[in-house]
């Protein structure tokens, strides 16, 4: 982890930074128009700060705008610290499909031959590791109960899923699951012999080389973080800390995963590629990678969605 962040996340990653991004190009008229709409947006919703990044035409550009904490306000920069929230379920199923390359998982295996003690909600002990990451679990996925912060957090919230109502057949419908996902994580300490967090910084974090990206249960040490924020009854912002806690638990939904714009873009550029990291080793099989970008095939979705509709 590089420089006083060390104290704050429980990553220690000590990789070189992959030479990915370049300068804001303020003379690309594009580039510019996103610039002020960035702007304006960060102005009419009150947004103290924020860091951008874009890949364009083969290139990475990124930036910082206004300020990590508006009662002690420090610039926001491209190693600035933020919250990533369901971002982090993508880096979920990436150490998942790591697993999968290394024939150490199968998606198509029922969770139970993972997780012996699991027991599902009624109708859906078949469900398997794949239908945990394409949200087809069916089962309520709304559920942000606190077990705990010991390692045991997240075997105690998996126990528990019994417990809540399933809403479709399994592998019917699509219907965004945090529980599932969590569960998705269950397996991968189970396979790995690690803690999820553990686990995912040895198959993904290191890897990639993203020295910027760990786990924070609070603000307490970190250095160029960016602390959640409310608007205040005048319209302003005003810093919210207790928006910052998140339960152990549901680290493999995105929980307490925190990371920079830079540690993002290097994240992308390796989806967008062909499975090596920026250094040119080979982290995953290009299958595999593709693997992840595929759909889901017939079925409908519950509820009303901004994602997963059926929009290709």
């Amino acid at each position: 982890m590089v420089g006083a962040a060390a104290a704050g996340l429980t990553s220690t990653v000590t990789l070189p930074r992959p030479s990915l991004a370049t300068e804001w190009p303020d003379d690309d008229p594009l580039i510019a128009a996103l610039d002020q709409k960035i702007l304006e947006g960060m102005e009419r919703y009150s947004i103290p700060g924020a860091a951008v990044g874009v890949i364009w035409r083969g290139q990475s550009y990124m930036r910082g705008y206004g300020v990590t904490d508006v009662s002690n306000p420090q610039p926001v920069n491209t190693d600035t610290l933020f919250k990533i929230a369901s971002i982090g379920k993508t880096l979920t199923g990436t150490a998942a499909m790591r697993l999968v390359d290394q024939r150490r998982l199968v998606l198509d295996q029922r969770v139970d031959s993972y997780v012996p003690d699991f027991v599902a909600p009624a109708g859906a002990q078949s469900v398997t590791v794949r239908q945990l990451l394409n949200h087809t679990a069916g089962w309520l996925g709304e559920d942000f109960h606190d077990t705990g912060s010991d390692d045991g957090a997240l075997a105690r919230y998996v126990h528990d899923i019994r417990n809540l109502p399933q809403l479709t057949p399994v592998g019917t419908v699509w219907d965004y699951n945090n529980a599932a996902v969590c569960c998705a994580g269950r397996v991968i300490e189970i396979v790995t012999g690690l803690t999820y967090e553990t686990a995912v910084e040895q198959l993904v974090v290191q890897p990639l080389g993203m020295s910027r990206s760990g786990f924070a249960a609070t603000p307490a040490g970190l250095d160029n973080l960016a602390l959640p924020h409310s608007v205040g009854s005048d319209g302003k912002a005003v810093v919210n800390p207790a928006a910052f806690s998140v339960p152990r638990n549901l680290d493999p939904a995105g929980g307490q995963w925190v990371t920079s714009v830079k540690d993002l873009l290097t994240f992308a550029q390796f989806h967008l590629g062909d499975g090596r990291a920026a250094d040119g080793q080979r982290v995953m099989s290009l299958a595999a990678l593709r693997g992840m970008w595929s759909t889901l095939g017939p079925g409908g979705t519950a509820g009303v969605e901004l994602i997963g509709v059926g929009v290709s």
